[in-house]
Formats: C-alpha cells, structure tokens, sequence
C-alpha cells in the first residue's frame, strides 16, 4: 500500500491489494459495539463519575447526546462506505503487468529485452499465474476525519473485543488458535494509517 498527499489536500491510497479492500469494507463490522458492552462504554462515555450525575443530568445525557454520537458514527462509515464505491483499478499494477507480457513473445516464451536482437531464451515450464490486480482509492481532504474516526471505533471495539493492544504484541497463538489473527492486522493496518492521516493529513507539522 502506497500512501501520498495530493496538492488539493486529498489522500490517495494505491497499490491497495484485496485484503486490503475487504478490511475497509469491513470497518462498519469490524466497529460494531452492539455485542461488545464494554466498547460501548468507551465509545458512549458518561460525562462525569455516574454517582455524581443527578437523574436528570443522566436522562438528558442519554436522551439528546448519545443519539447524537450515535447519528456521527453513521455518518461516518455512511462517508467510507461512499469513498469505498470510487475503488479503480491501480493503473500502476497495469504498466507492471503489461511489462511482463510486452517480455514475452507471441507463443509466451520469454525474449532478450536487451539491445540484442531478442533471441528466445528457455521457457518456463509452466505458465506463470495471472497478477492479482491491485487498487486505488482517493479520499477527499474534508473526508479524513471521518475515516480516522472510523479506523478509530473500529481499533477500540477490536482491542476490547479480542485482547488486542497497542502497546505490546498480543498472544498471537490465542488469537491463531481462536482463528481470530486476522483481526491483529487488521488492528494493525488501523493504528498505521491513523498515525499517517494525523501527521500528514489532519495535524500536520
């Protein structure tokens, strides 16, 4: 994956490969605290120490805030969900992949591409596999924040959910025989471009 910021602002993601792809897809997923109560209250915090809220300050907060915060984390994901839709096809993947045929001749024997005259050398035994295609995607500058808020419910809601960290390497064997590694790099790839979209993006230097 190949991260750039654009002189307009905007962020453009390439080299995306599929694992990639499916994780962003996967984010609303990945963030959903329904069956994670602990990641709710992380998510939902109360204002201030409960024994100290009177009962109406609790009604209200649970009347008009937290239906708020609610309609910000839709409209989050309802943002990436559309940016996900501009997905392309990686033209640099493209030019690779049209390299290694354009080295190739008619019968899909590999030629000299040097300044020789292109004498066939030894052909593979067997055809090479097709390049799985890669993406791009472009993100809008004013749709950063959105994404980073995404990344974020979703890294929370995983960490509380599967014992995973940020500050120390989790147990890695739990998570492979609990079949649950994947969500190590997807936490992972989170925290990455969380890190990158502040420096770069939202608070840069």
């Amino acid at each position: 994956m190949h991260l750039q910021k654009l002189p307009d602002g905007s962020i453009r993601l390439s080299r995306l490969n599929s694992w990639d792809v499916q994780t962003f897809r996967s984010l609303p997923a990945l963030a959903d605290y329904s069956a994670a109560p602990e990641a709710e209250k992380r998510l939902l915090p109360t204002p201030a120490i409960e024994s100290d809220l009177t009962p109406e300050m609790a009604m209200d907060w649970v009347e008009y805030v937290v239906p708020e915060l609610r309609e910000a984390f839709a409209e989050n994901f309802a943002i990436v969900v559309a940016d996900l839709e501009t997905l392309s096809i990686d033209p640099g993947s493209a030019i690779e992949d049209s390299a290694d045929e354009a080295d190739t001749d008619e019968d899909g024997d590999k030629v000299d591409t040097d300044d020789g005259p292109g004498l066939p050398v030894a052909a593979a035994p067997e055809a090479p596999e097709p390049a799985l295609p890669h993406f791009v995607l472009t993100i809008p500058a004013d749709h950063a924040e959105a994404w980073f808020r995404a990344m974020n419910q979703a890294r929370i809601v995983l960490s509380i959910r599967y014992g995973i960290d940020s500050e120390r390497v989790p147990e890695l064997g739990r998570l492979l025989e609990a079949g649950q590694l994947e969500y190590w790099f997807q936490y992972e790839l989170f925290v990455s471009l969380q890190g990158w979209l502040v420096e770069a993006v939202i608070n840069p230097e």
